[in-house]
């Protein structure tokens, strides 16, 4: 459970580092907000930052066809993405929404709260069941 925890803090800080829409004056480092904690049996990773308006519904889609997807499709998708995805703009090959889904089994819990007329405050609550894994 440890090493899943661990991965989808990795995963969602690179997420949270290289698509935020606040960059810092350098350019270069995404900014935003990370929590931890432990709940029952259950971890979790909060990360939020701010996206353009614009961006909202490509991001809205993306999570989506992942939260709708079973595991054999996260799969397939995940292959496809490996294979025919390219590196974005910003660093990115489109796998951390998908990778993080294949290595928790659960959906991605997200929300966006309006600061103002061109920006959104994304929300993205990943959990982790101990109880899923700890069988395993």
């Amino acid at each position: 459970v440890q090493r899943k925890v661990y991965h989808v803090m990795v995963e969602t800080l690179q997420n949270m580092n290289k698509h935020s829409d606040s960059l810092a004056a350098n350019g270069h480092v995404g900014t935003g907000l990370f929590i931890i904690g432990k709940k029952n049996d259950t971890y979790y990773v909060i990360t939020s930052n701010k996206v353009a308006v614009e961006h909202r519904q490509n991001l809205e889609q993306a999570i989506q066809s992942v939260n709708n997807a079973t595991p054999e499709e996260l799969k397939e998708m995940y292959k496809k993405q490996i294979k025919e995805g390219s590196i974005s703009k910003k660093g990115g090959a489109g796998l951390g929404l998908i990778d993080i889904a294949r290595k928790t089994g659960e959906k991605l819990d997200y929300q966006f709260l309006q600061l103002d007329d061109k920006f959104l405050f994304f929300i993205l609550k990943v959990e982790i069941s101990a109880r899923k894994f700890d069988k395993q």
